[in-house]
């Protein structure tokens, strides 16, 4: 009975350092989406369906995320953790609001606009890095990834191309913007993810000792 309330406690913790990388990613994605130059596949494709709906890009990723946690909970309840409740229940908002204060921003400059645009996917990166090693749950979007990957047989990275590749024409076919944004979201998350894991692992380290 210790033993388990000593990991809840931990694990609690843990979700605890987790909330500023909800925070770091949601404004992130709002920058990219800010540039108009393309945001990744999935939010891109988001951003269609808003249009057509009507609705904000936020509320789209809410019922997107919420949709799919409801279909793990049958599928592969193994990965959900607090952290895949905090990023579907509370992601897509956290977007509406960063959207809405910056749309008061105005980026008529395409150097600007790129610088935009890389500064989110940095801040995606950073968000992704710190939060995947505190082991709280799989985003809804990975655990799409990770459940591809061992249902086809394939590695992790082949399963993002797929979903990547679905998402892009999705976005083509929905209207959401597809630009360099798009190119450099393909190109720069994963090896950035990469570098960011590396400098955050003595952290995650000692964070993960309590567990």
């Amino acid at each position: 009975m210790l033993k388990y309330i000593c990991y809840m406690r931990a694990y609690l913790k843990k979700s605890l350092y987790m909330l500023p990388a909800l925070l770091v990613l949601s404004l992130g994605i709002s920058l990219t989406v800010m540039s108009s130059l393309g945001s990744d596949c999935l939010t891109s494709f988001q951003q269609g369906i808003g249009r057509i709906l009507n609705v904000q890009v936020g509320t789209v990723m809410t019922v997107f995320n919420l949709v799919l946690l409801a279909i793990f909970v049958f599928v592969e309840r193994k990965y959900i953790g607090i952290g895949s409740i905090l990023i579907g229940f509370c992601l897509g908002g956290m977007v509406n609001v960063f959207n809405g204060l910056l749309s008061s921003v105005s980026l008529n400059n395409m150097a600007v606009k790129i610088m935009v645009d890389i500064m989110g996917i940095i801040l995606v990166a950073i968000a992704l890095s710190w939060y995947i090693p505190l082991n709280v749950g799989l985003q809804p979007l990975d655990m799409l990834k990770q459940w591809i990957a061992k249902v086809s047989g394939q590695t992790y990275g082949i399963s993002t191309y797929i979903l990547s590749f679905i998402f892009l024409c999705g976005a083509f076919l929905t209207g959401g913007d597809i630009g360099i944004g798009t190119i450099l979201n393909l190109l720069l998350v994963g090896k950035l993810c990469d570098i960011f894991m590396s400098l955050f692992k003595p952290v995650h380290e000692k964070i993960n000792q309590s567990d």
